[in-house]
């Protein structure tokens, strides 16, 4: 990064430094939330959630999930607003016929029949339905203090549903619909969207740069409003070969380990802004899921892997600072993001940044600290005019 971001950067982070910040809040009761280290405090790699909570839970921000779905789970129920599902084809949606304004996950499983048969496509792995939109939900907004289960980011956010990934992953057109109708766009053929959302959460990857459909879509989005966090992959290269992340205007994730070191399998690049906890394999981010191995059967609770865990880490932290003040304009927000995240760890061995990990601004500018930005946030008066320049240095890079 040139020699005056990086001073103007050093000055907010100094600024907001020297604020006093409120004590943070207290544990929640839920059962997993000593299993939770991806929440924890910015000295131990977490997001640092209990110090953003004296601040803000999310009260009153819509965040859309971008996803296979939603299936009942008490760690989001009575928080789920009417979504849509924008799968066009009924093989892939599972449910008989193509869009339609339930957005409930039907599952996508694959198996081996389909795939020996010919009736799903060369590249489908045979697999039990993953309830990843469910997943990816609770890491933003499960309920906290209800005595079960895990805590969410913003547990008092609500979510949005949106349906656009079936059996075999999603086409460009059906995501690009679902973006734009969850921003409050006009999509042929659906209802008005009544919840436009705050903030949108992709945790998907495909192969390409940003162009198409699915770049056009953001475009609309971010005129509407709408901060977009995308995940960068897990495929270990270069974000900028991979759509969404690598389009203008998303804030896109890496994934880190408890460690705080760049996950294995996470992309990276000039086009990631933050990073988030995203989990190691064998112990991946608890979150909510369901016992069905094909069908939805009964709620509960697995660990995921990936840039898909880590993004709705920042969509929570985001769907903070949107309630906390909903004026902050969405440039802003990505430059405290920015400018209160935690630094990666150094090499004992050398004093510097590990070597190909996180070094050179390849995981972006830090490990998204939730305390630290709602802390900042609540000064950007005295910030907003350096946290605007930032931002848009931040985002030239893209």
């Amino acid at each position: 990064m040139p020699a005056a971001p990086l001073s103007i950067m050093l000055t907010m982070s100094t600024l907001i430094s020297a604020v006093v910040a409120l004590p943070p809040a207290a544990a929640p009761n839920d059962t997993y939330w000593v299993k939770q280290a991806n929440l924890g405090p910015s000295g131990s790699n977490g997001v640092n959630v209990l110090g953003a909570w004296p601040y803000s839970r999310g009260a009153g921000v819509v965040v859309a999930v971008i996803d296979t779905g939603y299936v009942a789970h008490p760690e989001l129920n009575g928080r789920v607003l009417p979504g849509y599902d924008f799968i066009s084809d009924a093989r892939s949606a599972r449910d008989g016929d193509g869009r339609d304004p339930n957005p409930r996950d039907e599952g996508d499983w694959v198996s081996q029949v389909e795939i020996d048969s010919g009736e799903v496509e060369a590249d489908c792995e045979a697999g039990a339905s993953s309830w990843h939109g469910t997943h990816v939900a609770s890491i933003a907004l499960a309920a906290a203090n209800n005595g079960i289960g895990l805590a969410g980011i913003a547990p008092e956010a609500q979510l949005l549903p949106v349906r656009a990934i079936g059996r075999c992953s999603g086409s460009e057109r059906d995501i690009a619909d679902a973006i734009r109708w969850a921003a409050g766009g006009e999509v042929s053929g659906a209802p008005e969207n009544e919840h436009p959302a705050d903030v949108i959460n992709l945790s998907l990857s495909g192969d390409g740069g940003c162009i198409g459909p699915v770049a056009s879509a953001i475009e609309a989005a971010l005129e509407l409003g709408a901060v977009i966090v995308a995940a960068a992959g897990n495929d270990a290269v270069d974000a900028s070969t991979r759509m969404p992340g690598s389009c203008d205007g998303v804030i896109t994730v890496a994934a880190v380990t408890e460690a705080g070191r760049r996950a294995v399998y996470s992309n990276f690049g000039d086009v990631v802004e933050i990073a988030a906890p995203g989990g190691e394999y064998g112990t991946g981010i608890i979150g909510a899921s369901n016992l069905g191995s094909t069908v939805p059967v009964r709620y509960s609770y697995a660990r995921g892997v990936g840039t898909s865990a880590a993004a709705p880490h920042v969509s929570g932290i985001l769907a903070l600072a949107r309630s906390f003040d909903p004026t902050t304009p969405a440039p802003d927000l990505a430059a405290l993001l920015a400018v209160s995240a935690t630094p990666f760890p150094l090499d004992p061995a050398t004093g510097l940044p590990w070597a190909g990990d996180c070094d050179e601004g390849r995981c972006g500018a830090g490990i998204a600290n939730a305390g630290a930005m709602l802390r900042s946030e609540e000064h950007t008066s005295e910030l907003q005019s350096l946290a605007y320049l930032v931002c848009r240095l931040l985002l030239e890079k893209k």
